[in-house]
């Protein structure tokens, strides 16, 4: 029955906690601007219904999924190496975090005019190399034990 029961304490590593809220919060900045464009623009759309309104619509679903995406995968890195290395984990974190205050610095979430202030394949560029990055590292630290944990001795 001991068995059973979740262990809450390596779910919830105050590590992963720290880091998880930490991109929430600053994800949360962009994450309603884009709501709040795409409302906007709806609206906008609603009335004059011309080509134009109808791509900022577009863009704003798109920056706003883009930006979902990312936050999705900045928790998937903290989940990865969070209890392994915290300084790796910072390190890879460092260049989301940057993307993030670079967006809240731009405000991308504006009709556009000629072309977008921010190309969306940016901000997943950004987000997937730290991710791959993570993945190759625990992926070589999985090479080096065997299934319980040991030093691999061949």
């Amino acid at each position: 029955m001991a068995n059973d029961k979740l262990n809450w304490k390596t779910i919830l590593d105050w590590r992963k906690l720290i880091c998880i809220l930490a991109l929430a919060a600053l994800w949360a900045v962009p994450i309603s601007r884009a709501a709040s464009f795409i409302r906007y623009a709806r609206g906008v759309d609603g009335q004059e219904q011309t080509l134009n309104s109808s791509n900022d619509v577009h863009y704003g679903v798109a920056l706003l999924v883009l930006y979902s995406l990312c936050l999705v995968m900045d928790f998937a890195l903290c989940f990865l190496l969070a209890r392994k290395s915290l300084v790796i984990l910072l390190l890879l974190l460092s260049a989301p975090i940057w993307v993030v205050i670079k967006i809240i610095q731009y405000k991308p979430e504006e009709v556009i005019v000629l072309v977008p202030s921010i190309n969306p394949v940016w901000l997943i560029t950004w987000n997937i190399i730290p991710l791959l990055v993570g993945l190759g590292i625990v992926g070589y630290w999985k090479l080096k034990t065997n299934s319980f944990g040991n030093a691999r001795t061949n």
